[in-house]
């Protein structure tokens, strides 16, 4: 499967219209006019985005909460950029609410290849995790990136075809 990627506002984004051809897939037996098919990608990214932000805005407090009880607070530095003891889990309210969000609401018989996508995003996760816990270097860091983009790239099959002019990029 090729996904299309476009630069808009300095953000990589997938190009829509793979996004209908996948639901066209998705909905074989029910026929959509584009408009209407349109409607309901944007009703489901929009429910996906306010049960992914209102998930995470009720499960910070009490993740900080944890963290400030248990000590793992990041102290203040000459190489910080806080002033005040700050708590470093945060990222797992954000990690739940996003991951929570994507089960309910991804179409996993169209998006067959989000698994590796997902335990892509549950090493980097972990990484980042151990990292705010014990520091890690940025040499062991850099490896279990290496290995979820390997994961990303050679499992799932996502593709970067064009830039579509990007830094003087067109096809790749």
């Amino acid at each position: 499967m090729n996904f299309q990627f476009f630069v808009f506002n300095g953000f990589l984004c997938l190009k829509c219209n793979l996004l209908i051809e996948l639901y066209h897939r998705c909905f074989k037996t029910i026929t959509f006019t584009g408009s209407r098919l349109t409607e309901l990608i944007m009703y489901e990214i929009l429910l996906g985005f306010i049960t992914a932000f209102v998930s995470s805005y009720f499960l910070i407090p009490p993740v900080i909460f944890v963290a400030q009880e248990k000590g793992l607070c990041d102290e203040p530095g000459e190489r910080r950029s806080h002033t005040v003891s700050t708590p470093s889990l945060g990222g797992i309210a954000i990690f739940i609410g996003t991951l929570f969000s994507v089960i309910l609401w991804m179409p996993f018989t169209v998006f067959k290849e989000l698994q590796y996508t997902l335990c892509a995003f549950i090493i980097i996760f972990l990484i980042g995790v151990k990292d705010d816990i014990l520091p890690m270097s940025p040499y062991k860091k850099l490896l279990g990136q290496m290995m979820a983009a390997g994961i990303v790239v050679f499992k799932s099959g996502v593709q970067i075809t064009s830039l579509y002019g990007f830094l003087g990029i067109e096809a790749i």
